[in-house]
């Protein structure tokens, strides 16, 4: 018997996107689609309620909480799928939000 592709098309039923955001630039996956603005200290993933995230911030990987040690962090909360930023949006950056597993 050969190997099925049926829980691939259930996992991508399930998982949800990676959401790739770009300051000033509309996504219908975060805000409701309102951009995310310079200046802005957070902004939500409604497809990520539920899950563990990470996220990358200018392709750099950033810490979940505070490190201790100056760098940039995120906070995250799966009730809501809200990432809080360390630091505020300048212009010109760029995010990847991953969900990987249920939170």
């Amino acid at each position: 018997m050969g190997c099925s592709n049926d829980i691939l098309v259930v996992l991508k039923a399930v998982l949800p996107e990676d959401v790739y955001i770009k300051v000033g630039v509309a996504n219908e996956l975060v805000n409701n689609n309102i951009p995310v603005e310079v200046g802005d200290q957070s902004f939500t993933v409604p497809s990520h309620k539920g899950w563990k995230t990470r996220m990358l911030r200018n392709g750099a990987i950033q810490w979940i909480g505070d490190p201790g040690d100056g760098d940039t962090y995120y906070d995250y909360t799966s009730i809501t799928g809200e990432y809080t930023l360390s630091q505020s949006v300048v212009g010109g950056e760029f995010f990847i939000a991953q969900a990987y597993k249920p939170a």
